[in-house]
C-alpha cells in the first residue's frame, strides 16, 4: 500500500495545473467594508464611510485587485498604493465655494492643518489613518493619511468645518476645527470590534475564524525579538520557556509547530526571522490529518506572501551556574545554532546546523519498601544523579512554486545524539522482621546513542479559490544503542550489564481538500495512512521485540457561518488500526467526532465551545520487553500487549475582549497507558498497563499593555487529575502561572523583563505521581545593537525562595512497593543566561502593481 500511495502522490503532483490567484466572491447586501475585508490585500479605509454602500455580487475575478477595482467603480474613491498597503481615500469636493474671494490673480492662501494620530489604548502611532477635512455639509474637502509616524499635513483653499479621522480596527472620530490654519495636536482613537464575516478583526488585529484565532503581527509586536519562537511569547496562551528553549501553549508542551500548514521543527523557527511572518494562528483542537497525535494544540505561522530575500543567522545560548555548589558543572547547557533562508519569487530552500549540550548534576535522596525491607539512602557529598545530553541536528528543505498559487517542497531532518545517566546512592537496608541493618552502594548507569532520519514531501495547490489541497508522504527512521549496568557494593556484591539495540521505521501518507461552497460554507475530507514497525534486540538474545502497526484514516468535516455571531465546525474521522505484536494480531476500529461553535455574545465578548477525540498510540519504550535494571529491587520492562487509546477533550473558551480569556477543560482518557507495578516470580518489575485517566483543569490568561512600552501577561491554570484502573482510584491537583512584565523602548532599542514562572506540575500515574519542570524567578535585560543585527539578552534567576518549589518529587504508593525520590533543584539558583544571535538578513515583498496610484482608466467587465 506503501508504494501506491507514493505513485498517487507522484501522479497528483504531476497532473496538477498551472492556475492563477483568482478571486470568487458569493455575497448578498452586505456592507463594502465587509467584503472589501475578504480580499487578500493589506487594506486601509475608513470603515464607518464604507459601511454605507452595500454590495450584491456573485462573479470570479482575476486576482484580488482587480475585485478591488470592481468593487470601488462608480463611488466617490480613490485608490493609492503605499509600499504594500492599498489606501482607500474619498475623492475630495474642491470646488469654488462662492465665498472664496479672489483679488486680480492672487488667492487668498491656503489653509494647513496637522497633527498626530495615535491609540487611545497603547498610544501607538497609527500608520494609513484616514484624514478628511469636512466642509459645513460634512462633504469632504481634502483628505489624507498619516505617516508611519501617525503624523499628517493637509491644505485645502477653503475654510473647513471639521474634521474625520478613521482607520481600520478603530472609531471613527469627528471633532470641529475651532482654529484655522493650525496644529491639531495629538488625535486619539478608540478600539473597536468590526464583524468581518468569516473573521472578526479587532484592534489589535486579532481574528477569530471558526476554528482558530489568528493574530496579526503588528509592528509593536515585533519589538524586542529576534526569531519566530521569541515573536510566539506575544500571542496571549502562548509561552516561550527561555529555559528549556520550548513553546507552551496553556501550560501545554506537545504543541505542533506549522508553518503555512506544514510541519516544521523548532530548530527551523529558531532561525526564521519574525520579519517574515505575517500573522500567528492558534488551534486550541486538532482535526484532519493530526487527528490522530496526541497534541494539545497547534500553533501555525503564516509567511507574508511574495516575499524575496534571504537570512544568515547565528545565536549561542549559554547557561552559567553561579551556586557555590555547582560541582563542575558551571557551564549546565549550550546551545550554538547556524542557519540560513534564502527566498525568490518561485524558490526557497534552508539549511540549518544546530548542536545542544546539557549537563546536569542533581543532589537527590531516595527511599524504598519492598517485601519486608526498607532503605534509605544516605547524605553524601557529590550529587546522586547526573545527567549528560550532546546531540547535533542538520536540517535542510527546498520549496518550488509551481505556479502562485501551487507549492511543491522536500525537507529533512538528520539528527545524532548521546544521553548518558548515572544514579549513585549509598543505601542503609533494615530487615523490618528483625530491624537488621546494613549498608551497601547502588549505582545505575545508562548510555543511549541515538540516530534519527525524518523526510518529508508535499504539495500545496489553490483553484480557482475555491478549492484547497494537500498531499505529503513522510519517511521516519529512528535507531538506537542502549547500555543497561548496574552495580552493588557492599556485603553482596552484584553487577548486571546489558545492551540493546532497538529501531522504529515508519511511513505516512495524507491527502486532504477543503472546498468552499460559498463564502460562508466549506466542506473538508482527508485520508492518511500511517505504517510503523518497532524491533528491539538485546545482545544476550532475548527479549525480541517484532511489533508492526497499520492505521488508516478518512474524515470529514463541514463549516458553516450563520451570521456575523455565531459559527460552526463539525465532522468526523474513522480510523482502522491493525497491530501485530509478534505473536497475535488485533484489529481496531473508532470513530472519533469533531465539533467546534464560536458565538459572538457581545462586541467585545465570545464564547467558543469544543469537543473532540483523537487516539494515543503505545511508544516504543511501552512495548519494548528488554530488561532495564533501576536498583537492586526494581527492574523496568515494557510490555508488547498495549494498545492505542481514545483521548476525549471538551472545552470552552469565555473571551473578555482580547486582554482577558478563560478556558475550562475537561479531559478523559479511555485505556491510557501508564506504568505499573507487578511481580513476577522473586522480581519486582516496572511495566506498563491500560488504564483510565482523567483531568479538569481552568486557564485564566490576562494580556494588557500600558502606553506605548510596558506590557503584563500572565497564564494562571488550575488542575486536578485523576487516575482509575481496578476499581482504584488516584487522585492530585496543583496549580501553575508564568507571568511576566514586560518594558521595551523602541528608540533605546533595548528593554527589561521580569517574571515569575510557577512550572512544575504533578504528573498523575496509577500508583503515585512524579513532578517535571522547574519554578523560578527571572529577571532579563535585551538590547538591540548594529541596526537590530546583533541582538544580546541577559537573564539572571535570582535565588529568590518565595514561591518556587525547589524540590521535585517522585512518590509512589502500591502494595508491593513504595517509593520517594527528591530531587534537589536549588543548586541552579542562581544561574545565568546568556543568548547572542546575529542576523544578517535582507528582504522585499514583490509589488504586484508597478504604479503607487491606481487609475480607474480601464475599468474591468461587469
Amino acid at each position: 500500500m506503501r508504494p501506491t500511495g507514493i505513485i498517487l502522490l507522484f501522479l497528483w503532483v504531476t497532473a496538477a495545473t498551472v492556475c492563477s490567484q483568482s478571486v470568487r466572491m458569493d455575497v448578498h447586501n452586505e456592507p463594502l467594508n465587509k467584503v472589501l475585508s475578504r480580499l487578500q490585500l493589506e487594506l486601509s479605509f475608513d470603515d464607518r464611510t464604507l459601511s454605507e454602500y452595500n454590495i450584491s455580487v456573485s462573479k470570479s475575478f482575476e486576482n484580488p485587485e482587480s475585485a478591488l477595482l470592481w468593487l470601488l467603480e462608480d463611488k466617490p474613491f480613490r485608490v493609492e498604493r503605499i509600499k504594500n498597503v492599498y489606501v482607500i481615500i474619498p475623492c475630495d469636493n474642491q470646488k469654488k465655494n462662492p465665498a472664496d474671494r479672489v483679488f486680480g490673480n492672487i488667492e487668498v492662501r491656503p489653509f494647513s492643518f496637522k497633527g498626530t494620530v495615535v491609540s487611545q489604548t497603547t498610544g501607538e502611532p497609527l500608520e494609513y489613518a484616514i484624514v478628511s477635512l469636512l466642509d459645513a455639509d460634512s462633504i469632504p474637502i481634502a483628505t489624507g493619511f498619516t505617516t508611519d509616524k501617525g503624523q499628517f499635513a493637509i491644505k485645502t483653499s477653503r475654510v473647513p468645518a471639521s474634521i474625520k479621522i478613521g482607520s481600520l480596527g478603530y472609531r471613527t472620530r469627528y471633532e470641529n476645527i475651532r482654529d484655522v490654519d493650525g496644529n491639531l495636536g495629538v488625535i486619539h482613537l478608540n478600539d473597536c470590534m468590526i464583524p468581518l464575516g468569516e473573521v472578526v478583526v479587532a484592534a489589535e488585529k486579532t481574528s477569530k475564524e471558526i476554528h482558530h484565532t489568528t493574530y496579526v503581527i503588528t509592528p509593536q509586536m515585533l519589538r524586542g525579538v529576534h526569531d519566530a519562537l521569541e515573536l510566539s511569547d506575544k500571542i496571549p496562551g502562548i509561552y516561550f520557556d527561555q529555559s528549556s528553549n520550548s513553546v507552551w501553549l496553556n501550560h501545554h508542551a506537545n504543541i505542533l509547530l506549522l508553518v503555512d500548514g506544514v510541519p516544521y521543527s523548532e530548530t527551523y523557527l529558531r532561525h526564521l526571522s519574525p520579519d517574515r511572518i505575517e500573522a500567528i494562528e492558534v488551534i486550541h483542537a486538532v482535526s484532519g490529518r493530526f487527528v490522530s497525535d496526541d497534541y494539545a494544540g497547534i500553533i501555525q505561522f503564516v509567511l507574508k506572501k511574495n516575499y524575496t530575500g534571504y537570512d544568515l543567522h547565528a545565536s549561542n545560548a549559554v547557561w552559567m551556574n553561579l551556586s557555590k555548589t555547582a560541582e563542575n558543572c558551571r557551564l549546565p547547557e549550550n546551545h550554538p545554532s547556524l542557519g540560513f533562508i534564502y527566498t525568490t519569487h518561485r524558490l526557497n530552500f534552508f539549511g540549518m546546523y544546530e548542536y545542544d549540550r546539557e549537563k546536569s548534576n542533581y543532589h537527590a535522596t531516595k527511599s524504598l519498601t519492598y517485601d519486608r525491607y526498607k532503605l534509605v539512602s544516605h547524605s553524601v557529598a557529590h550529587p546522586a544523579h547526573r545527567y549528560r545530553y550532546d546531540n547535533h541536528t542538520v536540517n535542510g528543505g527546498i520549496n518550488y512554486h509551481l505556479a502562485p498559487s501551487q507549492i511543491l517542497g522536500m525537507q529533512s531532518d538528520y539528527t545524532r545524539g548521546s544521553t548518558k545517566t548515572l544514579q549513585e546512592y549509598t543505601m542503609r537496608r533494615t530487615d523490618l522482621s528483625n530491624n537488621y541493618d546494613r549498608s551497601f552502594t547502588s549505582e545505575t548507569e545508562n548510555l543511549i546513542q541515538a540516530h534519527t532520519f525524518t523526510g518529508s514531501l508535499f504539495y500545496k495547490g489553490q483553484f480557482a479559490n475555491r478549492l484547497h489541497v494537500y498531499a505529503d508522504f513522510s519517511y521516519n527512521y529512528y535507531d538506537n544503542d542502549m547500555k543497561n549496568e548496574y552495580h552493588q557494593g557492599g556485603e553482596d556484591v552484584y553487577r548486571y550489564s546489558d545492551l540493546w539495540n532497538e529501531y522504529k521505521k515508519q511511513t505516512g501518507l495524507n491527502f486532504e481538500g477543503k472546498y468552499s461552497l460559498s463564502h460562508n460554507m466549506s466542506i473538508e475530507a482527508g485520508y492518511s495512512n500511517l505504517y510503523r514497525r518497532y524491533a528491539s534486540k538485546s545482545s544476550q538474545g532475548i527479549g525480541f521485540l517484532n511489533y508492526i502497526e497499520n492505521r488508516n484514516r478518512a474524515s470529514v468535516y463541514f463549516s458553516r457561518l450563520f451570521s456575523d455571531k455565531t459559527r460552526l465546525r463539525a465532522g468526523v474521522a474513522f480510523e482502522h488500526i491493525y497491530s501485530h505484536n509478534g505473536i497475535t494480531g488485533k484489529h481496531t476500529t473508532r470513530i472519533l467526532p469533531y465539533v467546534w461553535m464560536n458565538v459572538k455574545i457581545t462586541s467585545k465578548g465570545s464564547l467558543i465551545a469544543g469537543y473532540t477525540a483523537n487516539s494515543l498510540y503505545p511508544s516504543l519504550y511501552q512495548l519494548s520487553p528488554m530488561s532495564i535494571v533501576v536498583d537492586t529491587f526494581l527492574t523496568q520492562i515494557g510490555n508488547p500487549d498495549v494498545t492505542s487509546a481514545v483521548r476525549h477533550h471538551g472545552f470552552m473558551e469565555i473571551s473578555l475582549g482580547d486582554k482577558l480569556k478563560l478556558m475550562p477543560q475537561v479531559v478523559f482518557i479511555n485505556d491510557g497507558i501508564s506504568e505499573v507495578y507487578d511481580r513476577k516470580a522473586y522480581k519486582l518489575y516496572r511495566t506498563f498497563n491500560q488504564i483510565d485517566f482523567r483531568e479538569y483543569s481552568l486557564n485564566v490568561s490576562y494580556n494588557q499593555s500600558f502606553g506605548r512600552y510596558f506590557r503584563l501577561k500572565s497564564t494562571l491554570t488550575f488542575y486536578h487529575q485523576d487516575a482509575l484502573y481496578e476499581a482504584n482510584r488516584n487522585s492530585v491537583n496543583g496549580w501553575m502561572i508564568y507571568s511576566d512584565g514586560n518594558f521595551y523602548h523602541p528608540d533605546w532599542a533595548a528593554g527589561i523583563q521580569f517574571g515569575y514562572y510557577r512550572n512544575m506540575k504533578k504528573n498523575i500515574l496509577w500508583q503515585g505521581y512524579y513532578m517535571s519542570g522547574k519554578d523560578f524567578w527571572s529577571i532579563t535585560a535585551r538590547k538591540e545593537l548594529w541596526n537590530h543585527r546583533i541582538s544580546v539578552m541577559l537573564s539572571y534567576i535570582p535565588p529568590i525562595e518565595f514561591g518556587v518549589r525547589n524540590d521535585r518529587i517522585k512518590y509512589l504508593d502500591t502494595p508491593l512497593y513504595k517509593e520517594r525520590t527528591t530531587t534537589d533543584l536549588s543548586s541552579y539558583h542562581p544561574t545565568l543566561l546568556l543568548k547572542v544571535g546575529l542576523r544578517f538578513d535582507h528582504g522585499t515583498r514583490k509589488e504586484p502593481v508597478e504604479n503607487k496610484t491606481i487609475k480607474m482608466l480601464h475599468k474591468p467587465e461587469r
